[in-house]
């Protein structure tokens, strides 16, 4: 009874943590791309960067990377058992979520 409890205390932190590693990617991704944007040239109101199209590409670059990572360590350390189980949650999380993804990483 023990062993089941902390199994799936196991699996609740593994979920929580893969639910934030989406959000902490795509705050990485945000920050990346603000760095890389470059100077805003606009007159008119309207944003316009210099870079903003390279900064959106190294943007998603850094998103999958961070979170792969992230899945991927939860995925060697809490969730031996159920090693799908942070994709999984990672993948109904970014579903789930994708407006506020869509705007975190393009906006």
């Amino acid at each position: 009874m023990g062993r089941l409890f902390v199994s799936a205390l196991k699996n609740f932190l593994s979920a929580g943590l893969a639910i934030a590693a989406v959000f902490v990617a795509g705050l990485a991704s945000a920050f990346t791309r603000d760095l890389l944007r470059g100077r805003n040239y606009s007159d008119v109101g309207v944003p316009m960067y210099e870079h903003s199209g390279i900064a959106i590409l190294v943007g998603l670059l850094v998103f999958s990377v961070v979170l792969f990572g992230c899945l991927y360590t939860l995925q060697r350390t809490l969730s031996r058992n159920f090693q799908w189980l942070p994709y999984l949650v990672a993948l109904i999380t970014g579903i789930g979520f994708s407006p506020i993804l869509i705007f975190i990483l393009f906006g």
